[in-house]
């Protein structure tokens, strides 16, 4: 039983003391101390001066902001308005200052954004390593010159006759056909993964080819004379050895001469045929 009504005791202590914690200051004085340090207001410098006759009789706006208040106060109520959130306040003025720099940042940013992008145009478009996927070298120029880039000597004498071969091989054509290949085949390679611009490549692309094209036209020439130089010896040959053949004879006259001719031109048509 003690010990129920010392439970109903400190149960009554402790609602009494925090009913008491919880009861709200409403003091004019912290108020107005609360508005001047805000941005309510500047002023309201409570107690309020009260005059009988002219002279001060408020012992209290004495003591705190009049003649027997420290300096500091009195400088303080007739001072500026230093309120932090005030019109001209410093957290104002730093909130104003913060609120530019954040416009000032957006605008760097979409200016460093807008370079980077460019930067990355450029990479991808000036990058060796993705040469190969460009439009217009896929579309003309790999075709254009497939001959340079897939250039071999092996498979260039392959597609050669015996004869061509001896030929070529004899006039220096063969060593002149390699080594400007095998020149525009490097400098292919060079401007097809090196690092510059796109126009640069483009106009590297282009110089090749055209030098390409004539030198495959005296190389074609080169082919036809071959053939033809062949073909002439073979007839040269077989006509010196046919009238070898007729200055044997006897009774050689008139007639064998046009026996010859007309053996030569026999041998001709069958061989066109």
């Amino acid at each position: 039983m003690k010990k129920f009504f010392l439970g109903v005791l400190l149960n009554a202590f402790f609602i009494s003391v925090y009913g008491q914690a919880v009861i709200q200051i409403n003091d004019p004085y912290f108020n107005a101390q609360e508005d001047r340090m805000v941005i309510t207001q500047w002023g309201n410098f409570l107690p309020k001066p009260r005059y009988f006759l002219g002279v001060q009789t408020n012992v209290h706006y004495m003591a705190t902001w009049g003649w027997l208040a420290p300096e500091y106060s009195r400088d303080y109520r007739n001072g500026p308005d230093i309120r932090p959130l005030g019109f001209f306040g410093q957290q104002t003025q730093r909130m104003i200052l913060n609120s530019s720099l954040v416009s000032v940042n957006k605008i760097h940013r979409e200016i460093t954004d807008s370079i980077a992008k460019t930067a990355q145009s450029e990479i991808i478009n000036n990058s060796g390593l993705l040469s190969s996927a460009d439009p217009l070298w896929l579309l003309y120029y790999k075709r254009e010159l497939k001959g340079v880039k897939d250039y071999d000597l092996d498979n260039t004498k392959s597609d050669l006759s015996n004869s061509q071969l001896q030929r070529l091989s004899e006039t220096g054509v063969l060593d002149w056909y390699d080594n400007e290949m095998t020149r525009m085949k490097e400098r292919l390679e060079g401007a097809f993964n090196s690092d510059m611009e796109r126009s640069n490549r483009i106009m590297a692309y282009h110089r090749i080819m055209m030098e390409y094209r004539k030198v495959k036209s005296k190389w074609n020439n080169s082919l036809v004379s071959a053939s033809k130089s062949f073909s002439f010896n073979e007839t040269y040959n077989k006509t010196k050895k046919i009238t070898s053949i007729g200055e044997n004879l006897k009774g050689w006259d008139n007639s064998s001469d046009r026996q010859i001719m007309n053996t030569i031109l026999l041998n001709e048509k069958n061989k066109r045929k």
